[in-house]
C-alpha cells in the first residue's frame, strides 16, 4: 500500500514538474516571438536608415561633383584670362612699336621734304603746301584718337573680366537661394511658377553682359504653319546672323514635395512625379518646333529648356540618367542656371571678340586711306618741284634776253636814255651789275682784237 503511495506522489510531482516547465517553455516561445517581432522592425529600421544614408551621401557627391566641376570652369577662365591678357598687351606693345615707328618715319620724311623745298617756295607756295598737309594731319590725329580709345576699351574690358566672374558666380548662388526660397510661395500655381521662372532667366541674361533688343530678345510672336501664334521665351543672338530659342520651364511642386517628404516611400513617389513632370516640358517643347521659326537667323536645330532651380534638375538628371540624351533626340538641350551662365557669358565673349576684329578692319581700312592720301600728297609735291624747275629755267632764259648778250634790252635802253630819253624811274643796280660784266667783256674782246 505504501507503494501505491509512493507512486502516486512521484506521479504528481512529475505532473507538477511538467507542468511547471510546460509554462516556462510557453512563457519562452511567446518571449521568443515577440524578440523576433521587435528584430525585424530594427532590421527595417536599419534599412530606412541606409537608405537615408546612402540619399545623403549621393546629395554630397552630387555637390562635390559641382563644385570640382565650378572649380574646374574657374580655374579655366583664369587660365583664359592670363592668356587674353598677354595677348593684349603683346598686341598693345606691338601696335603702340608701330605707331611709334610710322610716326617717326613719317616726321622725318616730311622734315626731309619741308627741308629741302622750304628754299624754294615762296610764301604763296608754303600756304599751298599747308592746304594739302591739313587733312593729312587731322586723318592722322583721328587714327591716334581711334587707336587710343580702342586700346583704352579692351584694358577696361581686360581688367573687368575677372569681376565679371566673381559676379556671375555671386548670381548664380543667390538665384540658387531664391529659388530654395521661394519654393513654398509658388508651389502649386503653375502660372506663377512659369512667371517666375521667366523672371529668372531674364535676370541672368540682364546681368550677363548682352543687351536687350540687341543681342537678345524677350517674349516675340512668330506664327507657324498652321497659323498659330507661339512665342518663345527669349530668343538669343550671337555673331554670325546666329541664334537659339531659350524657354524656362519649372519643375517645382513634386520637386517640394519630394524634400518635404518623411519617409522612403513618399519621396520615391515624389521623384518619379519629377520626372515625369520635367519630361512632359520636354515633349511639350519639342513639339512647338520653335527653331522652325527663325527665318531671320541661322539656328541650331535645338531650343533650350531651362530648368531655374539647380537641385530640381540635378535630381532629374541624377535619378534618370537617360533624360538629357533623351531630351537632345528631341531636339531639347537642357541647361541649369549655372550651364546658361557659361554660355550667356561665352556668347558675351563673342560679341567682344566680333566688335574687336570690325575695328580692326576698320583701323586697317583707315590705315590704306590713309597710305594712299601719303602717296597722292608725294605726288603732288613731285608735279610742284617739277613745275618749280621749268619755271626757273624759263626765268633764267628770259633774264638772260633781257641783260645779256649783244642787243639785250637793258644795253638798248641805257642807250636810248644817254640820247636825252625823259625818264623818271632807273633800272635796278641788281639788273645793271650783269650789264656792266656784259660791256666789259665786250671791251676786253675789241682789245684783244
Amino acid at each position: 500500500m505504501e507503494l501505491v503511495y509512493i507512486f502516486i506522489g512521484i506521479a504528481l510531482g512529475s505532473i507538477s514538474i511538467f507542468l511547471v516547465f510546460n509554462t516556462k517553455l510557453k512563457y519562452a516561445s511567446k518571449e521568443s516571438k515577440q524578440l523576433q517581432i521587435d528584430l525585424e522592425e530594427n532590421e527595417r529600421e536599419i534599412e530606412s536608415l541606409q537608405l537615408q544614408f546612402e540619399e545623403k551621401q549621393n546629395l554630397i557627391r552630387d555637390w562635390e561633383r559641382k563644385y570640382l566641376n565650378l572649380e574646374s570652369e574657374v580655374k579655366i577662365t583664369q587660365n583664359e584670362l592670363e592668356l587674353r591678357k598677354q595677348n593684349f598687351k603683346e598686341q598693345e606693345e606691338k601696335q603702340e612699336e608701330i605707331q611709334k615707328q610710322f610716326k617717326a618715319e613719317f616726321k622725318n620724311l616730311a622734315s626731309d621734304i619741308l627741308e629741302e623745298k622750304s628754299k624754294s617756295f615762296s610764301e604763296k607756295s608754303q600756304k599751298s603746301i599747308e592746304v594739302l598737309l591739313n587733312p593729312l594731319r587731322t586723318k592722322i590725329e583721328e587714327f591716334k584718337t581711334q587707336i587710343r580709345d580702342t586700346y583704352e576699351k579692351e584694358t577696361r574690358e581686360r581688367f573687368s573680366l575677372g569681376e565679371e566672374i566673381k559676379r556671375l558666380s555671386s548670381l548664380n548662388n543667390q538665384l540658387t537661394t531664391d529659388a530654395q526660397n521661394l519654393t513654398k510661395a509658388l508651389k502649386g500655381d503653375s502660372k506663377i511658377q512659369g512667371d517666375w521662372g521667366e523672371m529668372i532667366l531674364e535676370n541672368i541674361l540682364e546681368q550677363s553682359g548682352l543687351t536687350k533688343g540687341r543681342e537678345y530678345l524677350v517674349q516675340e510672336t512668330y506664327d507657324n504653319a498652321e497659323g498659330r501664334k507661339l512665342r518663345p521665351d527669349v530668343i538669343v543672338r550671337y555673331p554670325g546672323n546666329r541664334c537659339v530659342v531659350i524657354d524656362s520651364k519649372v519643375s517645382l511642386t513634386n520637386y517640394e514635395q519630394y524634400v518635404s517628404a518623411q519617409d522612403h516611400n513618399t519621396k520615391e513617389d515624389a521623384l518619379k512625379l519629377h520626372v515625369a513632370s520635367v519630361t512632359k516640358h520636354i515633349k511639350e517643347l519639342s513639339a512647338k518646333n520653335y527653331q522652325d521659326l527663325l527665318v531671320d537667323c541661322k539656328s541650331p536645330d535645338f531650343v533650350m529648356m531651362f530648368l531655374p532651380i539647380e537641385p530640381a534638375y540635378l535630381l532629374a538628371i541624377h535619378n534618370s540618367p537617360d533624360l538629357w540624351q533623351d531630351a537632345y533626340k528631341k531636339k531639347v538641350l537642357l541647361i541649369s542656371p549655372t550651364n546658361l551662365i557659361a554660355a550667356l557669358r561665352m556668347i558675351a565673349e563673342l560679341w567682344n571678340q566680333d566688335k574687336q576684329n570690325k575695328n580692326v578692319a576698320e583701323i586697317a581700312e583707315e590705315s590704306g586711306k590713309l597710305y594712299d592720301k601719303f602717296v597722292g600728297f608725294l605726288e603732288d609735291m613731285n608735279k610742284i618741284e617739277k613745275a618749280i624747275n621749268n619755271l626757273s629755267s624759263s626765268y633764267t632764259e628770259a633774264r638772260k634776253k633781257i641783260e645779256t648778250g649783244t642787243g639785250n634790252l637793258i644795253g638798248r635802253a641805257e642807250k636810248i636814255k644817254k640820247l636825252g630819253a625823259k625818264q623818271k624811274k632807273s633800272i635796278p643796280a641788281s639788273f645793271m651789275i650783269a650789264q656792266d660784266k656784259d660791256e666789259i667783256e665786250f671791251k676786253d674782246h675789241s682789245i684783244d682784237e
